[in-house]
């Protein structure tokens, strides 16, 4: 079985509502899908996280959010991660708002 770029944007979407959460992620793939491939979206979906966290962290003098600078996010993570789409980007979006204010990465 090979996972499609749907699973792993309809796995975000239950991974991430505002933050990650993990007990939500296991619980949505305990009832889909085997250890083996458990593992294969818990993997490739924490990659896409950490793409997003560090394109957030590397911009000079913090996020200056802006339509402009959603698309620029959207074509870099998806550059690393092809099978991102749009649903599940806007759960990285939501993720990203959220650690831009909480860990003060606003400009």
């Amino acid at each position: 079985m090979r996972i499609s770029a749907l699973e792993l944007n309809n796995a975000l979407t239950e991974y991430i509502q505002t933050f990650p959460s993990e007990s939500r992620l296991n619980g949505y793939l305990a009832e889909k899908y085997s250890a083996q491939y458990k593992v294969e979206i818990h993997s490739t979906l924490s990659s896409a996280v950490k793409t997003t966290e560090e394109f957030l962290w590397a911009q000079p003098g913090g996020v200056h959010w802006s339509s402009e600078f959603e698309k620029e996010l959207f074509n870099h993570i998806v550059s690393k991660h092809p099978w991102l789409e749009l649903s599940g980007f806007s759960s990285l979006l939501s993720f990203s708002k959220w650690l831009c204010w909480h860990d003060g990465l606003n400009a």
